[in-house]
């Protein structure tokens, strides 16, 4: 991906946004395992199910954002004010497995 100049972090993960677009092109998007969100406003999610689930409905709501526009020049130069951010649980569920029954 880097090769094609997206930018990714150390460990090959699409960098994004809170409003999951990757931070170096404002068209590509990406949730879940293979983004990495990058936020003062909170600490980055670890790669669990979960977050993926909870991110899927922001990125329809943005990309469907971008989609309504009318006219592409805006879609290209805006600033994206209007999208919504994701904001990641602080926790969630953990099961754990024993193997005794």
């Amino acid at each position: 991906l880097s090769s094609k100049g997206i930018d990714i972090d150390d460990y090959g993960w699409i960098r994004v946004k809170p409003t999951l677009q990757c931070v170096s092109h404002s068209n590509i998007f990406a949730a879940g395992d293979c983004a990495s969100i990058e936020s003062s406003d909170f600490n980055v999610p670890s790669k669990a199910g979960v977050y993926a689930v909870r991110a899927g409905p922001i990125l329809i709501e943005n990309i469907s954002r971008i989609l309504n526009r009318r006219e592409q020049d805006d879609v290209l130069n805006r600033k994206y004010h209007d999208l919504v951010q994701y904001q990641p649980q602080d926790d969630f569920l953990k099961l754990i497995m024993c193997g005794d029954g």
